[in-house]
């Protein structure tokens, strides 16, 4: 996950500090997510279908318990938005929204798969390195403080930033990350190529179901399913060597 030439450099961004260490590195980032997660929930409504709210958190606490490094404690929040959409925040604050809780209705390893892949974007650094090049955020930190800046950025540019796409590799690391965490935590990795064929499907009525841009804007998802598909029938195979 975390490398220490970046870590040293991602406090350093953040908070002009002199000295900085990987945990100082981690701290800084934690505090950067507690800031932000505290005001998108000013504007964002938590989810209420207490059913749905609890398939986001059991699932989430399952997936995070199987990671190795448990020094960072995960977030899961099932709220109220327009497009399907889930986004993650550095250090470990993870959004999913009714939208697409409900292409992923009665299909909890999809929803695994979801929340499995946010979590790689997390321990790959790949949140923390787009926030914390954001020039006009790097600015605002600088001169407001972390608190304030946040609130001035996100009133600023809205969550369009939080839930864009990553780089194709970003991507493609996030989507690999999930085949294995998934199947750490006892859920199908083969769901999640299912579910990239379910929103391919569902891509060509993007306007009239709410996918948004996050979906059309990632990676092609037919291909992404074929990879996710063969990474995780690999594994499988790898498995049942290993238990001859």
């Amino acid at each position: 996950g975390y490398k220490t030439g970046r870590t040293l450099m991602r406090g350093k961004c953040l908070f002009d500090t002199v000295m900085g260490t990987q945990e100082e590195a981690r701290e800084a980032e934690r505090i950067l997510g507690h800031h932000m997660a505290e005001e998108l929930l000013r504007t964002l409504i938590p989810l209420e279908e207490s059913g749905l709210v609890a398939s986001v958190t059991t699932a989430g606490e399952r997936l995070a318990g199987k990671l190795r490094d448990k020094r960072m404690q995960f977030h899961f929040r099932a709220v109220q938005a327009g497009a399907a959409n889930a986004f993650a925040l550095p250090g470990g604050h993870i959004f999913v929204n009714a939208a697409l809780l409900a292409v992923c209705e009665d299909q909890p390893d999809q929803l695994a798969f979801v929340l499995a892949h946010e979590i790689a974007h997390v321990v790959h650094g790949h949140v923390v390195d787009r926030v914390v090049t954001d020039s006009m955020l790097s600015t605002l930190i600088r001169t407001l403080g972390p608190r304030n800046a946040v609130g001035t950025w996100l009133g600023k540019v809205g969550t369009r930033a939080l839930t864009s796409a990553y780089s194709r590799a970003n991507e493609d690391e996030a989507d690999l990350f999930a085949v294995h965490l998934a199947s750490a935590a006892g859920f199908s990795p083969a769901a999640g190529a299912d579910l990239m064929l379910r929103l391919a499907a569902l891509k060509g009525q993007s306007e009239a179901n709410g996918l948004g841009e996050y979906f059309s804007s990632h990676p092609p998802l037919k291909e992404r399913a074929r990879v996710i598909r063969q990474t995780a029938r690999e594994k499988d195979e790898r498995r049942g060597k290993e238990d001859r």
